[in-house]
């Protein structure tokens, strides 16, 4: 295998537990941590960003009537909630050597290393070592999408995985509000960008264009999809580059 530097990018809301009304599906979270110890066994250099939707969405500040600073804020800790689970899921269920970044300004002792992205591509580079990146960018009015971008380009990534919630790619409109529509299998960002598709935000695209990174869409609720995104030409996934 060449060496292959992947940044995989998890919907916080994937991770909810609807049915019992709890943050956290465990078995899903577990599933997940397995296939992301199994890539870091298989070679791979293994770097994750979560969302934070399963605890905190932006629609909620206009219901709320919370300012859109302190929303962001809200939205980027929830973040950090996320990847102090998946991190000590991958410690203890898997034995998997992890490092937790933080781009947020928060005091949670042993937990987390700064961010800073000049000493990253070093870290990211060690065998064995998965990477996860909480905190969003650490500022106000930025998307995850945005950050996902910034540490990709930072870490010298060749492919970014994005892990959606029930969507398994990219549509030419809403599959959930029109039957008619269109599964796009590849397509390239600058496409994407003037169809405003909104695979990703458009800074996030705009960021990726012209970078040589391979981004793959697909959803994360199918079994093993992780795996089975990069090793299965099979399955039922969207190609952006």
């Amino acid at each position: 295998m060449k060496e292959d530097k992947i940044l995989l990018k998890l919907s916080g809301e994937a991770l909810e537990n609807k049915k019992d009304n709890l943050i956290f599906d465990g078995s899903l979270i577990k599933s997940i941590a397995a296939q992301i110890s199994e890539l870091s066994n298989l070679g791979y250099k293994v770097g994750v960003v979560i969302g934070g939707g399963n605890i905190w969405r932006g629609k909620l500040h206009d219901i709320l009537k919370i300012d859109q600073e302190s929303a962001d804020y809200m939205g980027m800790l929830s973040t950090v909630i996320n990847s102090i689970a998946l991190a000590n899921i991958l410690r203890q269920n898997f034995n998997t050597e992890v490092n937790v970044y933080n781009s947020l300004e928060v005091n949670i002792p042993n937990n987390f290393i700064k961010y800073n992205s000049k000493k990253i591509l070093k870290q990211f580079n060690k065998k064995g070592l998965v990477s996860i990146f909480a905190g969003g960018t650490g500022k106000p009015f930025f998307s995850t999408d945005t950050s996902v971008a910034q540490k990709a380009v930072a870490a010298k990534v060749n492919r970014i995985l994005i892990g959606k919630f029930g969507t398994d790619g990219v549509y030419d409109k809403d599959p959930n509000k029109f039957k008619d529509a269109k599964f796009i299998k590849k397509i390239t960002f600058k496409d994407a960008i003037k169809k405003d598709l909104k695979v990703m935000d458009k800074t996030a695209l705009e960021i990726l264009e012209n970078k040589n990174i391979e981004v793959v869409i697909f959803d994360i609720l199918e079994k093993n999809s992780i795996i089975k995104s990069i090793k299965d030409d099979s399955f039922k996934k969207t190609i952006m580059n």
